[in-house]
């Protein structure tokens, strides 16, 4: 194991932890997927309370990494970190949801038709 750089993030235990977070989350999202088109929402909830406590864990290490940074990475991780809060914080009727994050400022515009109800978009 190299030596860690100042200003660089990541440890061994919190790059493990992302990389779970990276292996684990596409193939519990496709079973969230699948859980919902079975109708079979018990076991879709407790795929996404572990699906956010994953997320939550990689939230807190890079909370905890972030200190080490430049300040010009700090903003840069800050906005990212906003997001991820408010993506754990957001419940079913909130108001300001987040539909995207790589695309933060989609809404959903219900279309009231009855082939297609919903549109997202900004």
């Amino acid at each position: 194991m190299r030596p860690q750089a100042p200003g660089e993030i990541g440890t061994a235990q919190w790059i493990r932890v992302a990389l779970e977070l990276h292996r684990v989350a596409p193939r519990l999202a496709i079973q969230v997927g699948r859980y919902v088109h079975a109708r079979q929402y018990k076991r879709m909830n407790g795929l996404l309370r572990k699906l956010r406590t994953l997320v939550g864990r990689v939230w807190r290490d890079v909370e905890r990494h972030a200190q080490c940074l430049s300040d010009q990475k700090q903003v840069e991780v800050l906005k990212e970190r906003c997001l991820a809060r408010r993506l754990l914080d957001q419940k079913k009727n909130d108001r300001n949801k987040l539909y995207s994050v790589h695309a933060p400022e989609v809404e959903c515009i219900s279309k009231g038709k009855a082939r297609q109800r919903y549109e997202f978009g900004g």
